[in-house]
Formats: structure tokens, sequence, C-alpha cells
């Protein structure tokens, strides 16, 4: 799982830069404060790992693999497999409630597999 780590710094990075902005509501940036904590429990990653960061922030790491390869690939995803990723979702949901984290972030795989045009997927 180390490998991941820079990446997921660099998300939460990106999350406490976002809720710092003034464009979102208080409820809002506790939502985005509690994402943080989350990812920083499962990753096992605090504000003092600097040394994960890496040199371009994730807006910049996404706009240029965008601007690289034109546009994201879409899948064709069937509306059955529409249909159990959103039934993983809300198994995922159900595991974060229950701090079984491994087991949300294995259900939310799941559905990115089925539907990856489903951005609420990545978010979860």
């Amino acid at each position: 799982m180390s490998s991941v780590k820079p990446l997921v710094y660099a998300v939460i990075r990106f999350l406490r830069e976002q809720s710092q902005m003034d464009a979102y509501t208080s409820d809002e940036q506790e939502s985005l404060e509690v994402a943080i904590q989350c990812l920083e429990t499962v990753f096992k990653i605090s504000p003092e790992d600097t040394h994960l960061a890496v040199s371009q922030t994730l807006t910049e790491m996404f706009t240029n693999s965008v601007c690289k390869n034109d546009i994201l690939p879409l899948s064709n995803s069937v509306p059955e497999d529409v249909g159990k990723a959103d039934q993983l979702k809300d198994e995922g949901n159900n595991h974060m409630k229950e701090e079984n984290y491994t087991a949300a972030v294995d259900c939310y795989t799941q559905a990115i597999e089925l539907d990856p045009n489903n951005a609420v997927y990545y978010c979860n």
C-alpha cells in the first residue's frame, strides 16, 4: 500500500485546500474534514508526512493527464452492471458507517470496475 501513499497524500492536500475555500458551507467543509480524517486513518498518513508530497498538485496531475490523453476513456457499462455498482456503493457506505474502511474501499473499487463513468464512486 505504500506505493499509493503519495497519491493519497496529494488527495488529502487537495481536500485541505478545498476546505479552506469560502465556496463551501460549514456542513460541506465538515464533510471535507471527515473525508480527510478517513483517508488519514485508512492509509496511516498525517500532515507531518511531507516526504510523501509530490512536485505537482493533484489538479495539475489531472489536467496534465486529461490534456495528454485528450479525453477520459468511457466504458460501455450495461444497465445490470450500473445497478450492481450502485448496490456496491451503498454497501460501501454502510461499511464506512461501521468504520470498516477496508471493506468500504473494496466495495467502492468493485463499483468503479463495473461503472467507471460514475464520479460518485471515485469520491467515495
